[in-house]
Formats: C-alpha cells, sequence, structure tokens
C-alpha cells in the first residue's frame, strides 16, 4: 500500500465505532511505516478537515492502551531518524482570530485585519511533506466536544468561510469548561498530547490576553522551551509596558495587530520579508472593510495598525494608509 492508500485505510476504519480487530490494522498500518513516510501519514490522517483527526484516533478512539502505546513508542523511535519539519502552530479561537467575547474594540465577529494571510504565511515555514498541500495550523479551544463531532464540525466550517486552511481542532470537554482553570488545564493536555504526536517539528503557540491564554504560553515556554521557541499573545486589553518587557524576556511576545504579530515571526525567522509584506497589504485590505461602530474606534484600531507598519521594514512604502 501507497502511504496515501494508508492513510485512506485508516480513515476508514475510524468510522464509528472500532473493534479490536479494526484497532490491531490501524496499529500495523502505523507500524509498517517508517521515518518520513510516518511523518506524511500521520499529517495525512489529520487532514481531513473534520473532527475525525490524528489526536482523536490516537487518545479517543483507540480503546485498548497497549495500541495506543505501541503507536507512540514507534512515532517517538522514527522521529529520531528523520530530519526536522520545520512548524506546526497552535492558535486559539476566541479573540486571537476574531472579535467575540472579551475584546470590545472591534465590532463583534470581526475577523482581525491580516489573520487568515498571517497563518498561511506562517503555514510555509513547514517544509513540504507537501505535495499534498496539507495545513500545519491547530486550532485548540475549550468548547466541549461532542460524541459526534456536531460542535467541531460546524467550527471546521466556520473558519473555513472566514479563509483558513482546513485545521486540526482540539476541543475541551464539558467537565473543564466552567473554570479558567480547569480550561487551561484541558488545553495543557491537548497541547502535550499534540506535541508527543510530532516531536519532529517545532510548535509555537498564539493566543489573547483575555482568557488563561499567557498562562498557556508560560506553561509551554516552560515545558518546551526547545520545541516551542516563541509565543504570541494578541493584546486585546490594557497591559504596563514593564510587564510586556518582562514576559519578552521568557520569548512571549504580545502584539496588538496581526502586522505586529508578523514582525515579530519576521524577526525570528518565522516569515520572509515578502510574506511579511503580502500581511500588510491584506491587513489594510481587511481594515478598511470594517464597519466600526464609532469614527474614534475607527481611529483608534487605525492607529494601532499604522504604529505596527511603521515598525516594519516597509515603513517608508506606508507613512499613512489612513
Amino acid at each position: 500500500m501507497t502511504t496515501l492508500q494508508k492513510a485512506n485505510r485508516i480513515s476508514e476504519l475510524q468510522q464509528g465505532t472500532t473493534s479490536y480487530a479494526e484497532e490491531r490494522e490501524i496499529r500495523e498500518l502505523f507500524l509498517s511505516t517508517q521515518g518520513d513516510e510516518l511523518v506524511l501519514l500521520k499529517n495525512l490522517v489529520d487532514s481531513r478537515g473534520s473532527h475525525q483527526d490524528l489526536e482523536k484516533l490516537l487518545f479517543h478512539d483507540l480503546d485498548e492502551d497497549d495500541m495506543r502505546l505501541s503507536i507512540l513508542k514507534h512515532i517517538w523511535k522514527e522521529s529520531k531518524n528523520t530530519k526536522n519539519y520545520g512548524l506546526k502552530f497552535f492558535s486559539d479561537i476566541d479573540d486571537t482570530i476574531y472579535a467575540n467575547l472579551k475584546d470590545k474594540r472591534f465590532p463583534q465577529k470581526t475577523i482581525y485585519p491580516g489573520v487568515t494571510t498571517f497563518y498561511r504565511e506562517l503555514n510555509k515555514a513547514a517544509l513540504p511533506v507537501d505535495k499534498y498541500k496539507m495545513n500545519h495550523l491547530v486550532f485548540i479551544t475549550a468548547r466541549p466536544e461532542d460524541r459526534v463531532g456536531a460542535v467541531e464540525n460546524t467550527t471546521h466550517k466556520m473558519l473555513i468561510k472566514a479563509g483558513f486552511l482546513p485545521s486540526v481542532i482540539l476541543t475541551g470537554d464539558l467537565p473543564h469548561f466552567f473554570t479558567a482553570e480547569d480550561m487551561f488545564k484541558e488545553k495543557m493536555d491537548n497541547l502535550r498530547r499534540y506535541a508527543n504526536i510530532y516531536p519532529e517539528y517545532f510548535h509555537i503557540f498564539i493566543g489573547d490576553s483575555g482568557q488563561g491564554d499567557i498562562k498557556v504560553a508560560e506553561a509551554l515556554r516552560k515545558e518546551f522551551p526547545q520545541k516551542c521557541p516563541i509565543a504570541l499573545i494578541h493584546q486585546i486589553n490594557s497591559i504596563p509596558q514593564k510587564t510586556i518587557a518582562q514576559y519578552a524576556q521568557a520569548k512571549i511576545y504580545f502584539f496588538q495587530t496581526f502586522v505586529g504579530a508578523a514582525n515579530i515571526a519576521y524577526y525570528h525567522k518565522l516569515i520572509s520579508k515578502t510574506s511579511l509584506k503580502t500581511v500588510i497589504d491584506q491587513a489594510i485590505n481587511d481594515f478598511k472593510k470594517i464597519k466600526f461602530e464609532t469614527k474614534a474606534d475607527r481611529q483608534a484600531r487605525a492607529k494601532e495598525l499604522q504604529k505596527d507598519i511603521l515598525e516594519s521594514p516597509f515603513a517608508k512604502l506606508y507613512r499613512s494608509f489612513l
């Protein structure tokens, strides 16, 4: 079987409940695949754009612990024989990619200017497994998963409609949905599991300053200092400059616009200069389409965007877009 055929077969077996015989077949399909082909197989299983992804397969669908453990051991053993595959990046959803809960600076449900383009350009940082044009963006949310995946599949459709590539979504569960501490623990458990599935990759985290994502960024940088080189936090409320500077020492960087995020990514060589300009152009176009409630709101957000543009290498090209 080709690697693509194996991935298709695993996806077939993942539908509905899996019998012991089907779980054995899934295990053998993974164990019969080595090196770079195993990396490709994992990405292909993850590229379906539905709730049936690799994390769900390994940690929820497989009932036998020994099956799961043997696959994970194989993944880690083979990762030592592969090159570094670049970047997979985790992103929160609410108030990170669109204004939804705490952020009152933009009209509700506004997709932030430039975010879809920034994520597409970041995706190019993943070395090509990639004649299959797969996405290396992983959304993570505390929204509870349901048995049939309705919530997750609805979120997939919303993200694709907004312009994001089909992505993996790691959801929470109902018992961990009621307190900030529980949501933090659930997010971290999801991130640890995913990092263990893809040891060949570096990981960065993008969250916001409204709902505990700073704590997630701190934990990731502490637990995976080599594998998580930086974290980015969308600043949606007032934070003292002294605090921002202190976090920067730990390579946790705050940004107000996605041009600012792109500037940070460019500085850390995660995107190219050409990609940075692409983000700037799209952010300006997106901004002009937003219908702010007041002129003062528009001017305040324009000032933030202009500041980040003028801090880019292209400052002379964009003296004023207002």
